[in-house]
C-alpha cells in the first residue's frame, strides 16, 4: 500500500508538470523474463494469446551465467512459445566474457542465429566489468562496441539495442557519437528509473538529445500487482518513454493484466498533449487527489485520460473533468486492473470550446476514452512526399559488417582448386605470354593464404619436370587494411553513387576512397551490396602504395555462397578478374589475370591432414605475408621454412635458329639470360641476354623520381642483315646493302596515370654498310653513320586493351648521296627525318585456353629514304608473317592482324595468324600495295625442364611479286636454372 501512495503521488506530480510535446510513437509493453520464468510465461501465453493486430512485447533475459554455457534448445521452445503466442520478441543478453573475448563475439554471433524471430536485441552491458582504460579511449571504446553490435545482429532483421544506459554511462558514451556510433545501434536500452520506477529523465533526455528517434526500452522494476505493473507502464508512457518491459513474480496475473490494458489502448494509442486548462472537480471544488495522464490515437483521433488518485482513500463521487474543447464525443470509462466498460454522461458547449465529463469515482484508477472531430489543428495531416528516402552509407557498411562478422567468427578454414592464369603483353604488341598455375588453396584464420602449385601451363602446355621453376614473385605487399572491415583506424572513407543490379540482385553501389593521410598499401573503388541481405556481392578496386616493380594493380571481385557443415552459409571469393602493370626493363608489363576457385569445401574435418600432405610433398607452396606472397622452402628434414629474402633474379638459357630472306644461311643462338628485378637489393633492374649473334643489356630504375622511372638499353649484333631493293615491284640484286646495327638508348618514363605512361627517349644507333655480293661496282654505299634519334611514347593499358603511340625525330651525323650515278643527289634533304606510329591491341580468352588476338598498328613519316623507311619485321609491332627481311619499305602504311591459339590435351599449343597490310611506298605517288601473311605456331615442353617453340611465316599474297611464297622461321629452346 505505501508504494502505491508513493506512485500514485508521483503519477499526479508527473501529470500537473508535463511538458506539451507531440505524440509519440504507438506504445510497446510486456513482460520480462529470465531462464527460470520462461515455462511460466509460456504457460500464461498459451492461456490467453496476443490479438494479432495490437500484441505484447515478450523480453527473454539472457543472464551472463546462461551465457556461458547457452542452452539453444531451450531459447528456441521459448522462442517458439512465444511466436506462438502471437507475442513480440525482445531478447536481451548480458555477455559471458569481456567486451573484447572472441569467445563473447562467437556467443553474439551464435544468438544471432538463435534469435531469428527477434524483433529486437538487446546488448545489456555491465558497464562496471568494463576497463577503465577502455572507457577513457573513445576510438577503442567504439570499435569495441561496434564489433559488439556487428556481432550480434548478424544477418537478424531485428534492431540492436544498446544497454544499459544510465546517467553515469552517458558522459561515456558522448563522444561516440562522432564515430559513427548511431549507424550499428538502432536504439537503448535502461534499467536506470525515478524514484517511482518510471523513467529516468537524465536517460530519456540524453537519447532523445545525442540519437533523434531512438527508441529506449526501459527495463521497469520488479512488480507483484497487477494494477501495478498497468499503472508502470502508463506512468512511463505519459514521461516520454513508450517502450518498456518489466519482471515479476507472478507472471500469469500481470500478463493477463498487461493484456487487458494493451485491448484497451488501440495499436496506434500514444503519449498525448498535456493541456493545463484540463481540470479535474467536483461539486465542492478541484480535486487535487486526482491525477491525469493523457493518451491519444493521432489516426482515429480517440483520447485517453489515465485518473489516478494520489492518495490512499481518495473520496468517492461524481468527479466533473473539465476539457478545453468542444468536439468531445461517446466518451466512456474501464476501471482498472479489469473493471466493466462504463458510457459517461457529458455536456459539450462548441461556443465556449469546452466540455465537461462527469465520472463515476470510486477511487481507484480508471482509463476515460472518447473521440475528437478532426479539424484544422486537431487530426490528419496531408504529407506530400518530395523525394525517395536513401539509408544513409554509414548504415549500409554497418549493416553489411553485420552480416560479415559472423562469417569471419565462424570460418575457420577453407580449401579449393584455384586456377591462376596470365596474361602478358607489352604496350600496342601483337601477342601475348599465357601462364596458368593449377593450384590448391588453402585459408586457415590466423595464418592466411597458401598456394600449392599442382601444374604449370605455358601458352597452354603443361610443364614437365619433377616441380614448377621457383620463378621470382612480382606480387603486391598485402593491403594493410581491407575496405568494409570494423577497424580502429579511418583508413577509408565511403560515399552511396547509385543502386545498381548483380546477378539479378539489387544492390547498393558504394564508393571506397582512402581517406586522406592514411599510410601503407590501400584499395580504391566500388563494391555492390545486396539491399535485402547486405552481403557483398561484387568489389571492383585499385591497389594503392603499390611497392616496385609494380606500379597498377585492380581487380573485379565476385561472391557466391558456400555450405559450411554446420549448415551456414558463408559468402567467399570465387572468380576475381583484374590487370596487374609491371615496370620491366624500362617498359610496362600488362598482365590480365583470373583467379576462379572452384570445388570450395569450409571448415573440413580433412583441412589439416590436406595441408600436411602438400608440405610433405615437393611441391612449391606460396604464403601469404604482410609483403605478399613468399615461398615455403622445403629443408633436408622434410619442413618447410618461409623465405623471407626471395629471390629477385633468374637465369635461363637459350638455343635456337632463326631465318629469314635477309640472311644467306639460319642464324644460330646459343646462350643466356639474367633478369633480376632487385638487383644487390638496389631496386634496379637488370636484363642481360647473351647469344653470340645477338646480345642485349638493360639496367632500369622503376622509380628514380616519383612515378618517374628511367632506363638504358644497348642491342649488339654480330653479323649484318641483308637490305634488298626493289623498283616497280622487281627486284634489283645490284642495289642490294648489307647493314650491322649496334644501338644504345636511355629512357625517362613518367607515369601519368597507373594504366599510363609517358616516355621521353634519346637513341643513338650506328649503322654500318656493306656490299653484298651480288651489289653493284658503280653503286655507292650510304656512309657509315650515327643516327641520333628523340622519341615521345605514350602508352595505355587497361580492361584487355593495349595501346601506344609514338613520334621519333631521327638525324644522321653524316648523310651523302648513295646509290647507282645519278641518283638520291637529294640525300641532304634526307639528314633529318620523322616517323610516327599508333597501335592496339585486344585478346580474347577462350575456355580450354583458346585465345583470339587482334591487333592494328598504323605507321607514317615525314622524308624518309629508303634507309629510313618503314619495313616489315619479324618481332615488334611492324611485323607481317612471312614478310620479316623481304626487303619490302614504305612511307606509310597499316597492319591488322587475327590470331587463334588453341591447345590440344595440354600437351601442345597450336596457333594460326592472318596478316593483312596496306601500304604506300612513297607518300608523293598514289600507289598502294597489299601485302597478306600467315603463320602457323607450335609449343611444347620437353625433357630437362625446356621449352621449345617454332615459328613458321609465310607470304601468301604480295603486289611486290618476289617475295611471294618467302618464308621467316624460328626455332627456340629455353631453359630455367
Amino acid at each position: 500500500m505505501r508504494r502505491f501512495l508513493v506512485l500514485a503521488l508521483l503519477l499526479a506530480s508527473a501529470a500537473a508538470s508535463a511538458r506539451t510535446a507531440p505524440p509519440k510513437p504507438s506504445l510497446r509493453f510486456g513482460l520480462r523474463a529470465a531462464p527460470a520464468q520462461w515455462d511460466a510465461v509460456a504457460q500464461a501465453l498459451k492461456a490467453e494469446p496476443c490479438e494479432a493486430a495490437n500484441p505484447l512485447d515478450v523480453t527473454l533475459e539472457l543472464t551472463s551465467e546462461w551465457a556461458k554455457a547457452p542452452d539453444w534448445p531451450a531459447l528456441e521452445a521459448a522462442e517458439q512459445a512465444v511466436a506462438e503466442g502471437g507475442a513480440r520478441l525482445i531478447i536481451a543478453t548480458a555477455l559471458p566474457g569481456s567486451v573484447g573475448d572472441p569467445a563473447t563475439h562467437a556467443y553474439l554471433a551464435a544468438l544471432s542465429e538463435h534469435a531469428g524471430g527477434a524483433r529486437d536485441l538487446a546488448l545489456s552491458l555491465d558497464w562496471a566489468q568494463v576497463p577503465e582504460a577502455l572507457k577513457a579511449d573513445p576510438d577503442q571504446l567504439a570499435l569495441a562496441l561496434k564489433q559488439l553490435s556487428a556481432s550480434v545482429r548478424g544477418k537478424a532483421e531485428a534492431s540492436v539495442l544498446l544497454g544499459e544506459v544510465s546517467p553515469e554511462v552517458a558522459a561515456t558514451l558522448e563522444p561516440l557519437y562522432e564515430r559513427e556510433l548511431r549507424a550499428y545501434v538502432d536504439g537503448y536500452s535502461s534499467t536506470s528509473t525515478g524514484a517511482s520506477g518510471g523513467p529516468d529523465a537524465e536517460v530519456v533526455h540524453f537519447v532523445e538529445s545525442r540519437h533523434l528517434g531512438a527508441p529506449l526500452l526501459l527495463h521497469l522494476p520488479k512488480v507483484e500487482s497487477p494494477i501495478g505493473a498497468q499503472l508502470l507502464v502508463l506512468l512511463s508512457a505519459s514521461e516520454g518513454v513508450g517502450f518498456v518491459d518489466l519482471e515479476t513474480g507472478n507472471p500469469a496475473a500481470v500478463w493477463h493484466a498487461l493484456a487487458h490494458l494493451r485491448g484497451l489502448l488501440s495499436p496506434e494509442m500514444a503519449a498525448g498533449f498535456s493541456v493545463q486548462a484540463t481540470e479535474v472537480r467536483d461539486a465542492s471544488g478541484p480535486r487535487a487527489d486526482v491525477g491525469t495522464l493523457n493518451f491519444l490515437d493521432a489516426e482515429s483521433m480517440v483520447q485517453a485520460i489515465a485518473l489516478v488518485p494520489v492518495i490512499s482513500k481518495s473520496p468517492a463521487g461524481e468527479l466533473q473533468l473539465k476539457l478545453p474543447t468542444g468536439d468531445v464525443s461517446a466518451p466512456y470509462a474501464c476501471p482498472l486492473p479489469e473493471g466493466p466498460r462504463a458510457e459517461l454522461g457529458y455536456t459539450a458547449d462548441q461556443k465556449r470550446g469546452e466540455t465537461v465529463l462527469r465520472v463515476p469515482w470510486q477511487g481507484k484508477a480508471q482509463l476515460l476514452f472518447f473521440s475528437r472531430l478532426k479539424t484544422g489543428t486537431v487530426g490528419q495531416e496531408r504529407v506530400s512526399v518530395t523525394g525517395t528516402y536513401r539509408i544513409p552509407v554509414e548504415i549500409i557498411l554497418a549493416r553489411h559488417q553485420a552480416v560479415q562478422q559472423p562469417q569471419d567468427i565462424f570460418l575457420e578454414n577453407y580449401a579449393a582448386a584455384a586456377q591462376v592464369d596470365y596474361h602478358f603483353k607489352l604496350p600496342g604488341g601483337a601477342g601475348s605470354m599465357d601462364v596458368t598455375f593449377k593450384n590448391s588453396f588453402f585459408f586457415e584464420k590466423g595464418v592466411g593464404a597458401r598456394w600449392v602449385q599442382n601444374q604449370l601451363l605455358v601458352n597452354g602446355v603443361a610443364w614437365k619436370g619433377p616441380t614448377i621453376p621457383n620463378l621470382p614473385i612480382i606480387e603486391p605487399e598485402k593491403v594493410n587494411t581491407l575496405p568494409l572491415a570494423l577497424t580502429l583506424g579511418r583508413d577509408y572513407s565511403y560515399r552511396y553513387l547509385r543502386d545498381e543490379p548483380v546477378d539479378g540482385h539489387d544492390c547498393y553501389v558504394v564508393e571506397i576512397i582512402p581517406a586522406p593521410g592514411a599510410k601503407g598499401s590501400l584499395y580504391s573503388g566500388r563494391v555492390w551490396i545486396d539491399k535485402e541481405t547486405y552481403i557483398r556481392r561484387k568489389m571492383s578496386v585499385r591497389q594503392t602504395g603499390l611497392q616496385d616493380p609494380q606500379i597498377s594493380n585492380e581487380e573485379t571481385d565476385f561472391y557466391t555462397p558456400v555450405q559450411g557443415p554446420e549448415g551456414r552459409t558463408y559468402w567467399l571469393l570465387t572468380r576475381m578478374t583484374g590487370q596487374q602493370i609491371f615496370s620491366v626493363a624500362g617498359v610496362n608489363v600488362a598482365a590480365d589475370r583470373e583467379i576462379r576457385f572452384t570445388d570450395l569445401k569450409v571448415n573440413a574435418p580433412a583441412f589439416v591432414k590436406e595441408i600436411a600432405q602438400a608440405e610433405a610433398s615437393d611441391k612449391q607452396i606460396l604464403q601469404e605475408t604482410p609483403k605478399g606472397l613468399r615461398y615455403l622452402k622445403k629443408q633436408k628434414d622434410g619442413t618447410r621454412v618461409l623465405e623471407t629474402e626471395p629471390k629477385t633474379g633468374r637465369w635461363f638459357a637459350a638455343a635456337g635458329a632463326y631465318y629469314d630472306p635477309s640472311l644467306d644461311y639460319p642464324l644460330p643462338l646459343l646462350g643466356a639470360n639474367y633478369f633480376d628485378y632487385d638487383f644487390k637489393k638496389s631496386k634496379t633492374q637488370v636484363n642481360f641476354l647473351i647469344t653470340g649473334v645477338v646480345n642485349t643489356a638493360t639496367v632500369a630504375k622503376v622509380n628514380l623520381f616519383p612515378h618517374v622511372d628511367a632506363s638504358a638499353d644497348a642491342f649488339l649484333f654480330a653479323v649484318p642483315f641483308k637490305d634488298k631493293c626493289f623498283l616497280g615491284g622487281e627486284e634489283v640484286p645490284s642495289e642490294d646493302v648489307k647493314i650491322l646495327r649496334e644501338r644504345i638508348d636511355g629512357d625517362l618514363g613518367w607515369r601519368v596515370t597507373e594504366f599510363s605512361k609517358l616516355t621521353l627517349a634519346f637513341i643513338g644507333t650506328y649503322y654500318k654498310y656493306s656490299d653484298a655480293s651480288d651489289t653493284s661496282s658503280l653503286f655507292v654505299l650510304p656512309k657509315d653513320n650515327f643516327d641520333l634519334a628523340g622519341r615521345l611514347t605514350f602508352s595505355y593499358a587497361r580492361k584487355g586493351w593495349s595501346a601506344s603511340a609514338f613520334y621519333e625525330a631521327h638525324h644522321r651525323s653524316d648523310w651523302a648521296p648513295w646509290g647507282l650515278p645519278g641518283t638520291h643527289a637529294d640525300a641532304d634533304s634526307k639528314k633529318s627525318y620523322a616517323q610516327w606510329e599508333v597501335a592496339a591491341n585486344k585478346a580474347f580468352y577462350l575456355p580450354s585456353f583458346q585465345k583470339i588476338t587482334l591487333s592494328a598498328t598504323y605507321m607514317d613519316g615525314k622524308d624518309l629514304d629508303r634507309f629510313s623507311q618503314y619495313q616489315f619485321t619479324y618481332l615488334g609491332r611492324d611485323q607481317l608473317s612471312g614478310f620479316a627481311g623481304s626487303g619490302v619499305r614504305f612511307d606509310r602504311g597499316a597492319i591488322f592482324r587475327v590470331a587463334y591459339d588453341f591447345s590440344v590435351a595440354n600437351v601442345v599449343r597450336f596457333g594460326l595468324r592472318l596478316d593483312q597490310a596496306r601500304v604506300q611506298p612513297l607518300q608523293d605517288v598514289s600507289l598502294y600495295q597489299n601485302f597478306t601473311g600467315a603463320s602457323f605456331t607450335g609449343a611444347v615442353t620437353g625433357p630437362w625442364q625446356t621449352y621449345w617453340t617454332v615459328d613458321l611465316g609465310y607470304a601468301l599474297r604480295s603486289d611486290v611479286g618476289p617475295v611471294k611464297g618467302n618464308l621467316n622461321a624460328a626455332i627456340v629452346v629455353l631453359k630455367v636454372w
